[in-house]
């Protein structure tokens, strides 16, 4: 019975010519026909033409044998019942999560007993207060690298000149911890610290001045006036510390 054959698999023309990859792995000469096969491409030939002769075996496994192709798997009703209503509850809990921070109604904030556990456990009660209704300020970090030869290194976290922005809304985050942990006296100098560390080692410096600046959120009448969001008074800076390099 002859055999099926396939059409030639596609290769360079410059490198690898059509009467090459036509040719089966016992034909393989050094030279095919009147054109002389390279040295250095004999390996890479032959395992071209192996390769075409194996998917060309699949290929006639697959037609003379239709049983050993894989059927597709089939769920169970039950296990689609469970997974569709295991998604409705996990969406609608990513919506009663910023819904039941107040101003929201008694029935919003009830079903947070609900969706409650399950958000935390997965990490995903995040609330989304700070877009609306009633965003607060943001945090900013200015610091003051001093280096060994006398120079200063100056910046700013986060710097909107960074890459990619993704980036950017880590050190934001970074930032915003340092104020939401502003009433815990114990846990906020220890991250003060070691950011300053971490900047000091970065410019290579002996010594480092931290400070917190807040960016005041402007009201509406601030904007009729015509007044601009960056506007030097809308800011106040709050010194949080200076340290050596052998403090740390």
């Amino acid at each position: 019975m002859a055999r099926e054959t396939g059409p030639p698999l596609p290769c360079h023309s410059t490198f690898f010519p059509e009467e090459l990859v036509a040719t089966g792995p016992g034909d393989l000469r050094h030279s095919i026909g009147s054109r002389q096969v390279p040295s250095r491409y004999r390996l890479p030939v032959s395992l071209l033409i192996a390769a075409r002769h194996v998917l060309m075996s699949a290929e006639v496994a697959d037609t003379t044998h239709p049983e050993a192709i894989p059927k597709p798997r089939h769920w169970s009703v039950w296990w689609k019942c469970g997974v569709s209503l295991w998604l409705l509850y996990h969406f609608t809990g990513l919506m009663v999560s910023p819904a039941s921070i107040p101003p929201s109604s008694q029935l919003v904030r009830d079903s947070w007993l609900v969706f409650g556990p399950y958000l935390q456990f997965i990490y995903m009660n995040q609330g989304h207060h700070f877009f609306a209704p009633d965003p607060g300020a943001s945090t900013l970090i200015r610091y003051t690298v001093e280096k060994a030869d006398g120079t200063t290194v100056e910046g700013r976290i986060p710097d909107r000149r960074i890459e990619p922005r993704l980036l950017y809304h880590r050190h934001f985050m970074m930032t915003e911890s340092v104020a939401a942990f502003e009433e815990d006296r114990r846990f906020q100098p220890l991250l003060v610290q070691a950011l300053a560390r971490q900047l000091c080692r970065e410019h290579d410096g002996v010594a480092i001045s931290v400070s917190r600046v807040t960016h005041l959120l402007p009201t509406m009448e601030w904007f009729r006036a015509g007044e601009r969001i960056d506007d030097p008074s809308l800011y106040e800076e709050q010194p949080l510390g200076r340290y050596e390099w052998a403090d740390f």
